[in-house]
C-alpha cells in the first residue's frame, strides 16, 4: 500500500501544529504566519483530518484556543469534547428546522 504525501498547501499547515496542547497555534497566528485566510486554513485543517488521518483538534478555550496535535487520548478527547456539543447544537437546529411548520410562525410576526 502506498502512502498518500502531503500536498505543499498542507504542508505549511501541517509545520505549524504543535504537538501537544499547552502550546496551541491560533488560527490567527495561522493566518499572519502563512498569508492565507481563516476560511482557507479551516478547510486545509478538515482534509488533514478527514483525507489525512491527522488527528488535529482544535481548542475553542477563550483563554487558550488553538489547532494542536493531541500527543494522548485525553487531549484527543479535549478536542474532539467542544466538536460533539457543536454537533448536538447543529442536530437540534437541523431537526427544528425540518419539523417546523412553515406557517404556523407568522403568528410571531402578526404581533
Amino acid at each position: 500500500m502506498t502512502e498518500k504525501q502531503l500536498p505543499t498547501h498542507l504542508q505549511k499547515i501541517f509545520k505549524l501544529l504543535p504537538l501537544g496542547m499547552d502550546l496551541p497555534i491560533t488560527g490567527a497566528d495561522m493566518e499572519r504566519l502563512t498569508g492565507l485566510d481563516v476560511r482557507t486554513i479551516r478547510e486545509h485543517i478538515r482534509q488533514l483530518i478527514v483525507d489525512y488521518g491527522i488527528p488535529v483538534c482544535g481548542g475553542r478555550d477563550n483563554k487558550q484556543g488553538g489547532y494542536y496535535i493531541p500527543q494522548n487520548e485525553t487531549e484527543r478527547l479535549a478536542g474532539v469534547l467542544p466538536l460533539q456539543k457543536q454537533y448536538d447544537q447543529e442536530h437540534k437546529r437541523i431537526h427544528a428546522l425540518l419539523t417546523a411548520d412553515l406557517k404556523d410562525w407568522r403568528k410571531y410576526r402578526d404581533v
